[in-house]
């Protein structure tokens, strides 16, 4: 009796642990399916490589901040004399270089309805192929957190992440700027 009770706790136990690999594997194989959904729904807006950029410029308070590599260093045009982090310049340039999105608006009819007459901020970045790439982002959509996007020689417009325009180009000189080291020599 004794043995017939150990069999059946044995085959209770191997029964569910055959249930919990089955859920594990249908919950891996779900999230697998979901992940490669939302990769397909993304659109890829821009890409380039940061490295790629010999010059850019964007708006700052209403003035057009000017940039343009200079033997292997960033250099603000607007301000030459300033050092710039380049770190902090190759991360501004590499997030604008890869854009994506889920929400595109293909074709739009009047580019006006997404604030687009009257731009909240533009950008221009020129590889060293020699092209251009014009990024225009118009108005915000509080509800859905970005702020419209077209891009040059794109017919179509993109709805992208707010902190491009609120946190990537709202940046100064004096945020790009290098941070000062102090050159005097102290000594005990």
């Amino acid at each position: 009796m004794r043995k017939k009770g150990i069999i059946i706790l044995v085959i209770v136990f191997a029964a569910l642990i055959a249930v919990y690999l089955l859920l594990n594997y249908l919950n891996d194989r779900s999230a697998r399916r979901q992940q490669q959904e939302e990769e397909e729904q993304n659109v890829q807006v821009t890409d380039f490589d940061g490295d790629d950029v010999t010059s850019f410029s964007y708006l700052y308070n209403k003035e057009e901040l000017k940039f343009e590599k200079q033997e292997d260093q960033w250099v603000c045009l607007n301000d030459p004399e300033t050092d710039l982090d380049e770190d902090a310049v190759d991360t501004l340039l590499n997030t604008l270089g890869d854009i994506t999105t889920t929400n595109q608006i293909t074709n739009p009819e009047d580019l006006s309805e997404y604030g687009f007459d009257s731009p909240s901020q533009e950008a221009v970045i020129t590889l060293d192929d020699g092209s251009s790439i014009e990024l225009l982002f118009g108005a915000e959509n509080t509800i859905a957190g970005g702020y419209y996007m077209e891009k040059s020689g794109d017919d179509n417009v993109y709805l992208v992440d707010s902190s491009l325009v609120t946190d990537t180009l709202s940046s100064g000189v004096d945020t790009l700027k290098a941070a000062e080291t102090d050159s005097s020599d102290t000594q005990d």
